[in-house]
């Protein structure tokens, strides 16, 4: 099997939503499901979009909509999840990671995340404080979240910022599954659009590339530095496609 590199990651999952009609995505695309006992998946609709002409509604409005978007159930390796989305001033937005496949009467929250009036919360199950962030509200703006199974590390950035850090494997549930990301309207008041969804393996986070997997210098002295051919994921900190780490 081909191994991911800095320059060719594997491709779990890139969708720009371009391919389906207006409609239940998941009625239409595998990488989607529904909550069960839900009803509805995510609406593809041409009301926003961040490319193309589509993307995907969340909406408190929508009858039983509880959308997952399958992430394939893994359970060892590196990866960044990102996706473009759009939340009005005047609406919320939430969305959780489940480590395993949920049923009508259990679900597994690894953390959760809400987007209320430009400043979102991530709540995690780590027993440390909840993170707060600013996002824009009324444009478009990138998630970002890695995961770094055999490490044990999650990392949540949102609109080029470095949001929080914890063990991906706390949760309501300990467990290292990737198994799908909620998308579920809490209430009427939640409506929300997700765009450019993509899900990429990395190579495997080697010693001193990430801060969480950097080299103790025991003593004082000179220490040559090895060279850093891939860190950071590739995702854009810079704006317009310009500083990519």
């Amino acid at each position: 099997m081909a191994q991911p590199t800095c320059e060719e990651p594997l491709i779990a999952l890139e969708d720009g939503l371009e391919n389906y009609a207006s409609g239940d995505v998941g009625q239409q695309s595998p990488s989607w499901d529904v909550w069960p006992g839900g009803s509805a998946s995510g609406l593809v609709t041409t009301e926003q979009f961040n490319n193309g002409g589509n993307s995907v509604k969340i909406d408190g409005n929508i009858a039983g909509q509880d959308a997952l978007l399958l992430l394939g159930g893994q359970t060892s390796g590196h990866y960044v999840l990102d996706w473009a989305m759009f939340v009005y001033d005047t609406t919320n937005a939430y969305f959780n990671l489940q480590h395993e496949a949920p049923t009508s009467a259990e679900g597994f929250w690894a953390f959760d995340v809400t987007f209320e009036g430009g400043t979102g919360t991530l709540a995690k199950y780590d027993g440390s404080e909840d993170a707060t962030f600013s996002y824009p509200t009324g444009t478009w703006f990138t998630v970002y979240l890695f995961i770094d199974i055999d490490n044990d590390i999650a990392r949540l950035v949102v609109n080029e910022r470095t949001v929080d850090a914890w063990p991906f494997s706390s949760g309501q549930v300990v467990s290292s599954g990737m198994h799908s990301i909620n998308l579920y309207p809490i209430d009427e008041t939640y409506s929300y659009y997700l765009d450019d969804i993509r899900l990429r393996e990395i190579p495997a986070a080697g010693e001193g590339q990430y801060c969480y997997t950097a080299v103790e210098l025991t003593e004082p002295g000179f220490y040559e530095v090895p060279e850093l051919d891939c860190f950071g994921g590739s995702y854009d900190q810079g704006g317009n496609g310009s500083g990519f780490r």
